[in-house]
């Protein structure tokens, strides 16, 4: 909803364009930057205290945002709020996981995946109320009650003890690398439409990013990560939930742009036409995670693939002959499409996470759809900059976003028996409690006293 908040703000404090848009960045960089070490913690911490933190934190920096006096103490308010964010965002589809259980993991990835795209449809909608009436303050405001109300009633109806582990100073530096590392490579991709103007800070930036990069590698906790994609197999599922965030990036950038620029639709007629894409996810993102429990994953994963390749093939052409209506029909069929592959992928990876590390496990879900959907806007800004003719680079992002969504079919064809056998084990589970938690497929039981045990990955705590 910030997003509708530019303009009135950028007039009432005096913000240029390329400032404003900071606003939407500062949150943004510590969202997808945080995301991993505070998923980490959430993982040794009380998922109670851990929720109220975030719930909490939320409600107060959106209250500090509120009565920002000055453009600084904005942005601090706005980096603040992401950092809660990235808690909340990981917390969510955690303990909505482990409380539905194995046979009910795919309806609830569904519903939560759906949220999202709601939420873009009602956002604008209740920001275009509020600001006329009551200011800019008020988009912030409206949050604070609401988050407090969710933190009281998370505290009574999460179970689990009051505490919280202490944060180790690897985990702060992991935090400071990363956040290091996207920001310098959302700023990078900012600068990138610009060609070759501003050479050094683009060099500096990535540079940068760089360095982050190399930094967060060295941790121990990084090698904790890539030894749970590799062992879990999670490369497939996730390479997917990549692929949908590229090229719904890319869309989100090149649909619009074709809108307002070659189509000439005024922006209330663009927000129209571009709502029937969020409209289609909310709706494939519920039914998908409802027909995964009564089909499997496989079937919903490879109809998701395939139409949102075909979504993309759709709108691939960017006629100028089309009408809304034209490019509305074919992004809600990309719509569709991306809901299911969305909601049957998060389902998977969450299904394959180790018992006590699902928050590390929705943490790498959520940099990898952040970083990737950034990237497909990006790479669609880029091209219709540096082209002789927009339309041209376009359309050229489109092909590329197509030849992601082919190859995320191939992997969804691959997929085959791995989510066969982890629909196996979700609908016949063992009796034994100690075979009930969510890393089953690897045969490991979770009871110190069993015959079987096995200690899971040691991805938090060294000794």
């Amino acid at each position: 909803m910030i997003v509708a908040t530019l303009p009135r703000l950028g007039r009432e404090l005096d913000l240029s364009p390329t400032t404003a848009v900071w606003l939407v960045l500062a949150a943004s960089a510590t969202t997808a930057g945080l995301m991993l070490p505070v998923g980490r913690w959430a993982d040794v911490s009380s998922k109670r205290t851990a929720f109220v933190i975030g719930a909490g934190g939320y409600a107060l920096s959106a209250g500090l945002a509120a009565v920002a006096p000055s453009v600084a103490w904005l942005l601090g308010a706005r980096a603040l709020q992401g950092a809660f964010n990235a808690l909340l965002l990981v917390l969510v589809v955690t303990v909505a996981v482990e409380s539905a259980g194995a046979r009910g993991r795919a309806a609830a990835v569904g519903l939560l995946t759906a949220i999202g795209p709601f939420a873009n449809m009602t956002a604008p909608q209740l920001a275009a109320i509020l600001i006329p009436n009551f200011g800019w303050r008020s988009v912030f405001l409206v949050s604070v009650p609401l988050c407090l109300i969710s933190a009281v009633t998370g505290w009574f109806a999460l179970p689990g003890k009051g505490h919280s582990a202490v944060p180790r100073p690897r985990w702060l530096i992991e935090a400071g690398a990363m956040t290091l590392a996207i920001t310098s490579l959302f700023l990078l991709l900012r600068q990138l439409p610009e060609g070759g103007h501003d050479v050094l800070p683009a060099a500096g930036l990535g540079l940068l990013c760089t360095i982050g990069i190399a930094t967060w590698v060295q941790l121990p906790q990084a090698h904790g990560i890539f030894r749970l994609v590799a062992a879990r197999r999670m490369g497939s599922p996730l390479g997917a939930l990549a692929a949908m965030a590229f090229s719904a990036g890319v869309i989100a950038f090149a649909v619009p742009y074709f809108l307002l620029v070659d189509l000439h639709t005024t922006l209330q007629v663009a927000a129209l036409a571009f709502i029937s894409l969020a409209f289609a996810q909310t709706l494939s993102s519920v039914a998908g995670g409802y027909a995964i429990s009564r089909l499997g994953g496989w079937p919903v994963a490879i109809a998701g693939a395939g139409i949102m390749a075909a979504g993309a093939l759709l709108v691939l052409p960017l006629d100028p002959t089309w009408s809304p209506v034209g490019v509305a029909w074919r992004i809600a069929v990309f719509g569709i499409g991306s809901g299911l592959v969305g909601g049957s992928n998060q389902s998977t990876v969450m299904g394959l996470a180790p018992w006590h590390h699902g928050g590390a496990t929705s943490a790498v879900s959520g940099v990898s759809r952040n970083l990737s959907y950034a990237i497909g806007a990006a790479s669609a800004s880029t091209l219709a900059s540096i082209l002789p003719v927009p339309l041209e680079g376009l359309r050229w992002a489109l092909g590329a976003a197509l030849v992601v969504c082919v190859a995320a079919f191939v992997g969804a064809v691959r997929l085959r028996a791995l989510l066969t056998h982890l629909d196996r084990i979700d609908h016949h589970p063992s009796p034994h409690l100690s075979h009930v938690p969510l890393h089953r497929l690897d045969g490991l039981a979770h009871d110190p006293a069993h015959p079987h045990y096995k200690a899971p990955e040691r991805l938090h705590i060294d000794k």
